[in-house]
């Protein structure tokens, strides 16, 4: 977003710690602060008898006041600064709300999380409300507007800007893989359907292998192969990548991309997959089915029996139609010049009012 931005606006970007982002962005010469604020995240169970019975010890005070802490910081640290509008850029960081009360600023809020995704100290009603203080709210889509179910002016859907340009790269020629990627291989990713689809749809007899790229535990990895069942060659055939950042690259190579989150927000690396000349099939829920045209930018599958059929006949067709056109979807919905002038419409009616 601040490179989209680019000389319009002068940021200054807050983090709660140090850490490589951060130590990014102050490279480059954006303005950083560095204070704790809370993430409205579950750590602990935060029952309502805990807080009345000890308010000063509960997680929940600790995190309000934290927050009050950033905010007073903040405000020094801004004072005479001529500060606009505040951005909170996450679902579950409330402390925006306060920096920008404080400053008597507008305050923007971009949603990028269903509702409920995480678990919360706040119920979703009071999270409701909560969003219903913001002079404006951006939602990366139309799923997760929904999942808030918010009925307030100034709320927008707003694609994020996922592809770096309006040119896509040239197709690579495909090797035999089958990608399936995530932050980290969790059940709510769908990483257990792409290996049960890899495995019934018989792929690793023609040589092909799925690649499952993100952080994972030995002990996850065993959970995971023991999904496959005493079929020796398909093990062979499932390799853990780990974390990387040449995700681009096994992108352009592969001839299949899974998405198979039940619950994905957006879902930016089916975009990158598609701008990078994968096909993708993709689970037909969430904000897959705002990116995948069925059957000409991508495929889609409502239930997991459908999957490796589908694996098959995607691997055993001509893409290159469907890549071209996806390709030109992800630049004409999904790019900084897509993204850039529905921001600044955003700001513009706050700050000219």
């Amino acid at each position: 977003m601040i490179d989209a931005m680019g000389e319009r606006v002068h940021p200054v970007v807050l983090f709660p710690q140090e850490c490589p982002v951060e130590d990014y962005y102050r490279k480059r010469g954006i303005e950083t602060i560095v204070h704790p604020f809370s993430f409205l995240i579950e750590k602990q169970r935060y029952w309502l008898v805990k807080i009345l019975k000890n308010p000063r010890g509960s997680g929940f005070y600790k995190d309000v006041r934290t927050d009050i802490e950033c905010c007073r910081f903040v405000k020094r640290k801004l004072s005479g600064r001529g500060i606009s509008l505040v951005h909170t850029n996450v679902s579950v960081a409330a402390v925006g709300v306060l920096i920008a009360r404080s400053m008597h600023v507008p305050h923007v809020w971009h949603i990028r999380e269903m509702l409920g995704m995480y678990s919360s100290c706040i119920t979703p009603r009071l999270w409701r409300l909560l969003l219903n203080t913001a002079s404006a709210r951006i939602f990366i889509s139309n799923a997760v507007a929904e999942s808030w179910s918010t009925r307030q002016r100034h709320s927008f859907v707003i694609y994020n800007a996922v592809v770096p340009g309006d040119r896509p790269p040239t197709t690579r020629e495909k090797n035999k893989t089958i990608l399936h990627c995530s932050a980290y291989l969790e059940d709510r990713k769908g990483v257990k359907t792409a290996v049960r689809a890899f495995t019934a749809s018989g792929l690793y007899m023609q040589g092909y292998k799925l690649l499952l790229i993100g952080s994972c535990t030995e002990e996850r990895k065993m959970a995971l192969l023991r999904e496959v069942g005493d079929v020796p060659q398909a093990v062979a055939a499932i390799e853990f990548v780990g974390y990387t950042n040449d995700v681009p690259q096994y992108f352009s190579q592969a001839s299949v991309f899974l998405m198979c989150s039940p619950s994905e927000p957006l879902g930016r690396v089916t975009i990158e997959a598609m701008y990078y000349g994968c096909p993708v099939i993709g689970r037909a829920s969430g904000g897959t089915v705002e990116i995948i045209d069925d059957r000409r930018t991508g495929y889609l599958f409502k239930d997991d029996d459908e999957l490796p059929s589908l694996l098959n006949e995607v691997v055993s067709n001509d893409q290159s139609e469907v890549v071209s056109r996806a390709q030109k979807q992800v630049i004409d919905k999904f790019s900084e010049s897509a993204f850039l002038p529905k921001l600044i419409e955003v700001y513009t009616g706050l700050l000219d009012k």
